[in-house]
């Protein structure tokens, strides 16, 4: 039995790059997240923003039903 054949062999022909994303691709992952980040941020904004306004509209509503 031969012990050479026992285990697969490996060879990294990469030496240089280093492993993972580059700087770049990590740069424009960032970029990306971060204006996800913003254009939630200003829908959930939006969303209160159109949530105060309808409570507005029925509570002048509640109240001219009120009056009359």
């Amino acid at each position: 039995m031969s012990t050479r054949a026992s285990r697969p062999f490996l060879f990294d022909t990469d030496f240089g790059r280093p492993r993972g994303p580059s700087a770049a691709d990590s740069e424009a992952s960032a970029r990306a997240e971060a204006e996800r980040a913003a254009i939630e941020a200003a829908a959930y904004a939006r969303g209160l923003q159109d949530g105060r306004a309808e409570a507005a509209l029925q509570e002048q509503a509640r109240l001219a039903d009120a009056l009359t």
